[in-house]
């Protein structure tokens, strides 16, 4: 049981409305109930949902620990008190779920609470066989997935097992040693498994029965990172019609000579490490036609790919858009030295603050590797496999040295954007880290954008004061 107060900013609410706002996890539906069941009573008498609070009033709450949490994309499923659910299979480790259309399987810059994985996870918490204060990491997830407007069957796995010999995580889909199993389990996803199988056709001898390799991945910390690897999250057929009409001629006469220029996709399926699109995410951060100043912050650049394509799509002949397209090098050498140093910041910011040994590869959204790895575009050596959500809030601020010439139609920097990742990067990760340590909550926070793009604007400021 937990007691809360009622203070004079609070007098005059409504029981029902006042609850809503301070316990945005408890379902308002449930919460009529826990009223309903005496659950929730004021002054330790019977309470009325519509009932007026008074300054003094004490609330007695007889509701579960979990519904006194923040809101964060990891609970949202408790604010799912009936989860709308058409299972079409279920066994101990898989749920088969028909997802109707309109729905987003993941929560996106326009819904955070009704996906599906979110009604899938509500609809295992309320039947009592998952609670993540049950799990030190596992949480249902999705194995395949599918785009908001088609419906179709998505797979989630409810249960896994780890093999500690091999660091292999695997979940039930059917024994594999029984041809029926084999039959009745399977996903063909698209693009990846399209590239697949043209791959290894010519391999296969015609006198054998065929089957199409799934790659299932669960319990993955930096999902972030992953998600950017594996997904554009645009449809790539647009892409590559926009390819065909030459309108990327921009974007390949501006990397012409750098040594990733051969490295980028343009077309469906196209074998090749880096997208086009992860280029335009870089426009997008830098996009001062569309968010000028510190009003606004391009967060779509990390969070809405399909988005970022839309608007290159519709401005990319403008003068703006042509000028800035020329400096994408200077981006990419921008993101690439973010991206290396980041590690190196966070430790000078830890131990200014007498932290002997900051260990930067135990933070959410960071793997530390053992074996090199190297950088997205400039395959830099690292060490460290860094989530976008925290390089996109700390890339973004320098769109504040970013200035264009109508008259003239160029673009140009106040100060070279490196210069003042020299002087004031340190600064940037410590107030991006200070304010998350999730990466999917720090790439899509307006503010965190704005605080690091006040940082930069405020150095530049200093230095053009300096020079007079």
């Amino acid at each position: 049981m937990r007691e809360l107060t009622i203070g004079k900013n609070d007098a005059g609410q409504r029981l029902d409305r006042f609850l809503s706002k301070a316990l945005p996890l408890l379902p308002p539906a449930l919460a009529q109930k826990y009223i309903r069941i005496k659950r929730v009573k004021v002054n330790g008498g019977r309470a009325q949902r519509d009932q007026r609070l008074s300054a003094g009033d004490v609330l007695q709450l007889y509701i579960n620990d979990e519904f006194f949490d923040k809101p964060s994309e990891e609970n949202l499923f408790l604010t799912l008190f009936k989860p709308h659910l058409t299972v079409v299979y279920e066994d101990e480790h898989l749920l088969l779920a028909d997802k109707p259309q309109g729905m987003v399987v993941h929560a996106d810059e326009t819904e955070k609470v009704n996906t599906l994985i979110n009604h899938i996870q509500a609809y295992l918490y309320q039947k009592r066989e998952w609670n993540p204060k049950w799990e030190n990491a596992f949480a249902p997830a999705l194995c395949n997935r599918i785009d908001r407007n088609p419906g179709g069957i998505v797979i989630a796995a409810k249960t896994l097992t780890f093999n500690s010999t091999d660091s292999e995580v695997t979940i039930g889909i059917g024994d594999q040693n029984d041809e029926n199993d084999k039959s009745l389990y399977g996903i063909l996803d698209g693009g990846h498994t399209y590239t697949a199988i043209m791959r290894k056709r010519d391999e296969i001898p015609e006198d054998i029965r065929k089957f199409v390799r799934v790659e299932v991945i669960t319990n993955v910390q930096n999902i972030t990172r992953l998600s950017d690897a594996r997904n554009t999250s645009v449809q790539v057929s647009d892409m590559a019609l926009f390819n065909l009409d030459d309108k990327f001629d921009d974007i390949k006469a501006s990397i012409a000579g750098q040594a990733y220029a051969d490295l980028i996709a343009y077309k469906d399926n196209e074998d090749k490490p880096i997208h086009v699109s992860e280029l335009l995410r870089l426009l997008y951060a830098f996009d001062i036609d569309k968010y000028p100043d510190d009003n606004a912050a391009p967060v779509q650049s990390y969070s809405g790919k399909a988005q970022v394509f839309k608007r290159y799509k519709q401005a990319f002949e403008s003068p703006f858009y042509k000028s800035l397209t020329g400096q994408i090098p200077l981006l990419v050498e921008l993101y690439d030295v973010i991206e290396r140093e980041l590690p190196e910041k966070y430790r000078d910011y830890k131990k200014a603050q007498g932290v002997a040994n900051p260990r930067f590869g135990s933070v959410r959204g960071i793997e530390s590797l053992d074996t090199p790895t190297k950088t997205e575009f400039l395959a830099t050596p690292t060490k460290y496999s860094v989530s976008s959500g925290y390089i996109y809030p700390i890339f973004g601020a320098f769109r504040s040295l970013l200035k264009f010439d109508e008259a003239t139609g160029v673009v140009s920097w106040l100060f070279n954007p490196i210069d003042i990742w020299n002087e004031v990067g340190t600064s940037i990760v410590q107030n991006t880290f200070e304010t998350y340590t999730n990466p999917q909550l720090a790439g899509k926070d307006k503010q965190l954008w704005l605080s690091n793009y006040r940082i930069v604007e405020t150095q530049s400021l200093r230095k053009l004061l300096g020079r007079r």
